[in-house]
């Protein structure tokens, strides 16, 4: 068990007066006799930007105005229309401000809202299909969309069925001695083990030092390897210097990864990592039809706008402690154990003393506060954008995703709207869309599709309470958001009731699985590695996928009461 315990002198009556000051920074009262939430953070304060902290007074007030940015920014109610419990709530109505946004410059379509291109350094329409994000192309209307024609797609790339993609599936040709590549096979459980290569794309020699190495974690168990390729030279074949392509063998369909991503991008306004597919050899030899996906790292932020030098963190638990929940944004009763479980991409906050601050100084208290109140968000408010954080939560439910309540999701602190908090990414969406991780043998292939998932996943039980190891499976932010009786909850059942019943979800994103399906299963065919033994059995998976999604939006429907 962590030792942390908050005492809350609050009682229900009294909560209001204590809940927060007279200028709105929230505060909580700790026993001073019992440990504090923040047992190796208590005397730090989140950085300003520039990733430092200052050392705080060792009293018993938690002052969650913690930066100079975030108390220099107005405290107003946060974009879900929820409002802290204190807060006197009137009738008056105020106009909206109708008065259009000045245009968003950007340097690609990378940096713009979700469906936009980047078009003369502006965010909005399109001149030509490199505008505009992929599969879309230009339309004659000047706005990125489904295509019409091949002239609306980019140089290399046809329109199918209102998609664009290239003509000839592109080829990576990775050469590595065959001694160096079997170790890469026979220990392919060791991590840190990398080898020297070289590597070609599309006929281009890259140059450069370049090694290889095996990519994941369960899927290591696999037949079929995920690898990932790292060139220090300047030009790469990947969308950054470290090419990670994942084999997708435990999913038939080769699918639900790029589905679930593209979801993403054309729901949220969230980075989002960018996929494509491609052929891999190895020594000349077809090793099998492979999905590029977006490293999450300081290129991944630079190329959206987004701060390099923030602190940006992957929930990627080490196997041993994994089972545990140390990645699940709960108080840990070791602070090694946070480094273990948070690893740092970027910024220079040292022993992930910002993460420690957010855990233990915003959602423990949040969460012991709210259990008398019902607002499970007073500080959290301040520290997450979570507007974002509710789309990003609403997606994962309408793709029924699990593995995002321990590990595999990715959050960085950055200025949004003015704004400065914790932003979070999607990442590893295989096991979605009906598939899901099989506890009873301890395998992640995709056998009978799921879909009655309940939407309250990562929540405490009710017969349970914050502990570490954890008491159950669940997520300490997601629990809040969803345990949230001021906006918080009623946000996140809108937003996965407005997903399940849009165009995108039920036709938009099904007839992107049909038309991705018949495009790759050519290559499919080819792959003696994967799992399909004919395309038929192909084709049947594909469906799998697309009927899952009109199973899932009547279940969600039903359950949530949608209207």
């Amino acid at each position: 068990m962590f030792r942390t315990r908050l005492t809350l002198f609050c009682s229900l009556l009294a909560l209001a007066a204590c809940a927060q000051d007279e200028g709105g920074a929230d505060g909580i009262t700790v026993d001073a006799a019992d440990d504090s939430t923040a047992d190796s953070a208590s005397d730090a304060a989140a950085d300003s930007g520039a990733d430092t902290f200052d050392a705080g007074s060792e009293d018993t007030t938690v002052d969650t105005a913690d930066t100079a940015a975030d108390t220099a920014v107005e405290e107003t109610t946060d974009t879900t229309g929820t409002t802290d419990a204190t807060e006197e709530v009137t009738d008056t109505e105020v106009e909206p401000d109708t008065r259009p946004l000045p245009p968003r410059s950007c340097a690609s379509w990378l940096e713009c809202d979700s469906g936009q291109g980047c078009s003369a350094g502006v965010c909005g329409g399109c001149i030509a299909a490199a505008d505009c994000p992929d599969l879309r192309g230009c339309t004659s209307d000047f706005v990125c969309g489904a295509c019409a024609t091949d002239s609306e797609c980019r140089s290399g790339e046809g329109c199918i069925d209102g998609v664009c993609l290239a003509t000839t599936i592109s080829e990576v040709r990775v050469t590595v001695a065959p001694a160096d590549y079997r170790t890469l096979r026979d220990d392919r459980y060791n991590k840190d083990l990398t080898v020297p290569c070289s590597v070609s794309a599309d006929g281009v020699d890259y140059a450069g030092p370049t090694t290889l190495a095996v990519h994941g974690g369960s899927s290591r168990d696999l037949p079929k390897l995920s690898f990932a390729v790292e060139t220090a030279a300047a030009a790469h074949p990947g969308y950054a210097e470290k090419m990670v392509l994942r084999a997708e063998y435990n999913d038939a369909s080769s699918l639900r990864n790029m589905l679930g991503l593209e979801l993403f991008r054309r729901s949220t306004d969230l980075p989002t990592p960018r996929t494509r597919f491609r052929r891999l050899y190895i020594n000349g030899a077809l090793f099998g039809l492979m999905v590029e996906v977006e490293r999450v790292g300081s290129d991944f932020l630079e190329v959206r706008g987004r701060d390099t030098r923030a602190s940006m963190y992957e929930s990627e638990p080490a196997n041993e402690i994994a089972s545990t929940g140390a990645g699940a944004l709960v108080p840990l009763d070791d602070p090694a154990i946070y480094t273990q479980a948070y690893d740092q991409k970027t910024g220079s906050v040292p022993s992930v003393a910002d993460v420690v601050y957010l855990i233990e100084q915003v959602l423990a208290p949040d969460y012991y506060e709210g259990q008398l109140s019902g607002n499970f968000l007073a500080r959290t408010r301040r520290q997450i954008h979570l507007d974002g954080y509710v789309s990003y939560l609403a997606t994962n439910a309408v793709l029924q995703n699990q593995d995002h309540v321990r590990k595999n999701f990715y959050f960085s602190r950055q200025t949004v709207g003015g704004r400065l908090a914790w932003e979070f990414y999607p990442w590893d969406l295989d096991l979605t869309q009906g598939c899901l991780w099989n506890d009873a043998d301890d395998t992640s292939f995709c056998g009978a599709p799921v879909y009655d998932d309940p939407p309250d996943v990562g929540v405490i039980g009710a017969d349970a309470g914050l502990t570490y190891p954890t008491d159950g499976f669940y997520n300490l932010l997601m629990h809040n958001v969803q345990s949230d009786e001021f906006g918080g909850a009623e946000a996140y059942r809108a937003e996965i009731c407005a997903r399940s019943t849009s165009l995108l979800y039920t036709d938009e994103i099904p007839t992107l699985a049909r038309t991705l399906g018949a495009y790759i299963r050519p290559a499919l065919v080819e792959d003696s590695a994967d799992r399909n033994g004919t395309a038929a059995d192909h084709a049947a998976a594909v469906e799998e996928v697309v009927g899952f999604y009109a199973e899932r939006a009547a279940f969600l429907i039903t359950e949530l009461g949608c209207p």
